[in-house]
């Protein structure tokens, strides 16, 4: 039994290892394409208002620009960090990791269900079928539905993997880590106050400049700049702030 755990964690984090690399190569691609962002920010845009149009009342309207403004940040931090949002571990915030990992496996069980239902189907035209170029094309397709099924399941199995690294932090470590959270929005409280109540009344995220018009007070504006001292200090810790990042965060 312990030889097929070791044989299994070696798989996973083989297979991760290949996710990544894709991930990179993806974001290799999209620096050709410096629009990228500002086209997927319109395309979110877009969707918000549709979504605000058919809205029935206030609440639901509230619910929706929440949406919006978290997947606006979402895609931002991924252009920034050159890493899909739901693919690493925010040790900081592991609930949120593990919200991604039960997401990623729906997605991939429903691959799952339609690889399987995709794969008799294109079989049975296969046999059935006495037009070459219907069994050519329909061959292709098999040995696409195929590796997609392989690599749906290969998905699944990862996502368990890191839900349960994820639970086991969260049960160990993350609980001390927490209390230096607390301690931490504490002592930015003033900070956090005006950063939050500006997200809030703005339509999408706030500049710099709108979060300075909130500040009423002396020690407001010495607290918000203690705060900004303090992640400025921890982001140039490393000469290379991003793969920094990369290795804290623990990539899951």
């Amino acid at each position: 039994m312990a030889k097929k755990k070791t044989l299994y964690d070696k798989w996973m984090t083989t297979f991760q290892k290949m996710t990544f690399k894709l991930e990179n190569t993806k974001f290799k691609i999209l620096n050709h394409f410096p629009n990228y962002l500002k086209n997927n920010e319109k395309r979110l845009y877009k969707t918000y208002q549709k979504q605000l149009a058919k809205a029935s009342n206030d609440n639901e309207k509230i619910l929706i620009t929440s949406n919006y403004k978290a997947s606006l940040a979402n895609i931002r931090k991924e252009a920034y960090r050159k890493e899909n949002i739901n693919y690493h571990f925010d040790k900081d915030n592991p609930q949120n990791t593990l919200y991604w990992l039960n997401r990623n496996k729906k997605i991939h069980k429903n691959g799952i269900i339609k690889n399987l239902t995709l794969l008799p189907i294109l079989l049975g035209i296969a046999f059935i079928s006495n037009n070459p170029v219907i069994d050519i094309a329909s061959y292709v397709c098999l040995a696409g539905e195929s590796v997609s099924l392989l690599k749906n399941i290969n998905c699944v199995l990862l996502q368990k993997y890191n839900l349960k690294r994820v639970q086991r932090y969260i049960d160990g470590p993350f609980q001390k880590r927490k209390k230096r959270l607390a301690k931490k929005a504490q002592k930015y409280c003033e900070a956090t106050k005006i950063v939050t109540n500006t997200i809030q009344t703005s339509e999408s995220l706030p500049l710099v400049e709108d979060i300075v018009k909130n500040i009423q007070s002396k020690d407001q504006a010495q607290n918000i700049l203690e705060l900004v001292r303090e992640e400025i200090n921890y982001r140039n810790h490393s000469t290379n702030y991003n793969q920094s990042t990369k290795q804290k965060r623990l990539k899951i």
